[in-house]
């Protein structure tokens, strides 16, 4: 568990009408808290980028990125298990918490949360999971700053409509402490994920010292509820890995409204020479060897900037050129090619020269919606091509 300072709210952009094809930035915890972890990457990334100058590789350029004018001034702090989290993970999820009627729990004075895990897929391997709370003194009806507190999350589970706790996390703090605490519940994760109809939320339950036998409430002590503010409220971010691509119903959106911009241009007798998808600029004349081409993707011409919070486009390139020979060193061939290359000098209907293809490529982290409250942030493989060689 880690305590920090109070923080201070998150600058987002403001809102425009739906009809602009744009949506708002939302205001709440969890969000502000994945800003703060993608500025951060982003950042990582610059200091990696001025460290390694031009990228390696055919015909190398400095990687492009366009981001969306986001300026984070939470403090909803990145701690080190945080950024261990981070490093070892390719997509971070965060969920708000929910109304949920359950059965309650005897003698209640505590909070119960509930956050809807339902939909994380089961391809998904969970690193760690905090649940994380606020604490504002002002709030505090007790004046016992020096007394200490526990306290006790269980993972609350049904059993004949009788609700159970299982006990997950158990901490300490000072009677004086103000700000946010990260909780490990990654044990509560991992069973509703196994199993998801245990998932009868959190029990939150307060008490001074060590006495069990007195439960506190939490908003008597300042504990931030669901009548709070939008940017202190309860969240659960969980860390994990996942094979997923690109969301094919993201893909058949798309696709759909593509053919129904091409079958609008065929009824209005328009050609359009430029692929409306993206942007881009050959360097070389495509009769040059095989090297690095830039291209820019813009998520707003793929009609993603509806999803994708950040970055707006990115730099993606693309490999072209020829395999000749002789197949210099620039050119990264591999042995195969070389071969092939020897070959189709000999036989050039039968066998093809080598193909120009990416020999490295890296991701690239993108903030998006799940849905009006929850965002996620996905590091996606194998999106920018860093060098390019004969294959």
């Amino acid at each position: 568990m880690h305590r920090h300072a109070a923080a201070a709210p998150i600058f987002s952009p403001s809102m425009q009408s739906s009809s602009s094809g744009a949506r708002m930035v939302p205001l709440k915890s969890a969000p502000q808290f994945l800003l703060n972890v993608y500025d951060q990457l982003q950042q990582d990334e610059d200091e990696e980028e001025k460290e390694n100058g031009r990228t390696a590789g055919t015909g190398g350029y400095a990687r492009s990125r366009k981001v969306r004018s986001i300026s984070s001034k939470s403090d909803i702090l990145i701690t080190e298990a945080d950024r261990k989290a981070i490093d070892e993970s390719d997509i971070i999820m965060t969920f708000l918490n929910k109304n949920h009627h359950g059965s309650e729990v005897r003698h209640e004075k505590g909070r119960r949360l509930w956050f809807g895990v339902a939909n994380i897929e089961n391809d998904v391997s969970v690193l760690m999971a905090e649940l994380r709370l606020y604490r504002k003194l002002n709030l505090n009806k007790y004046r016992t700053h020096n007394s200490s507190l526990t306290l006790i999350v269980y993972a609350v589970t049904e059993f004949d409509g009788e609700s159970e706790m299982t006990e997950i996390s158990n901490i300490k703090l000072t009677g004086d402490y103000e700000g946010w605490l990260e909780i490990n519940v990654t044990g509560a994760v991992d069973l509703w994920l196994r199993n998801r109809e245990a998932n009868h939320g959190l029990y939150v339950g307060a008490y001074f010292g060590d006495r069990e036998e007195r439960e506190i409430k939490l908003d008597d002590i300042g504990f931030v509820n669901v009548r709070g503010s939008d940017e202190y409220q309860p969240f659960l971010v969980v860390y994990a890995n996942s094979q997923q691509m690109i969301k094919p119903m993201i893909a058949q959106r798309h696709l759909s409204r593509t053919k129904r911009s091409s079958v609008q241009r065929r009824r209005k007798g328009k050609s359009d020479p430029r692929n409306p998808l993206y942007s881009y600029t050959s360097l070389y004349d495509h009769h040059k060897s095989c090297r690095i081409q830039q291209l820019y993707v813009s998520f707003k011409d793929l009609q993603w900037h509806e999803w994708i919070i950040a970055p707006e486009g990115y730099g993606a390139y693309y490999c072209s050129g020829e395999c000749n020979f002789p197949l210099n060193a620039h050119m990264n061939a591999t042995n195969h090619a070389i071969v092939q290359t020897l070959v189709h000098l000999n036989h050039p209907t039968k066998v093809p020269k080598p193909c120009c293809a990416p020999t490295k490529l890296i991701p690239i982290s993108v903030l998006y919606h799940i849905d009006e409250q929850n965002v996620n942030l996905k590091k996606y493989k194998n999106m920018v091509v860093k060098s390019c060689g004969c294959h």
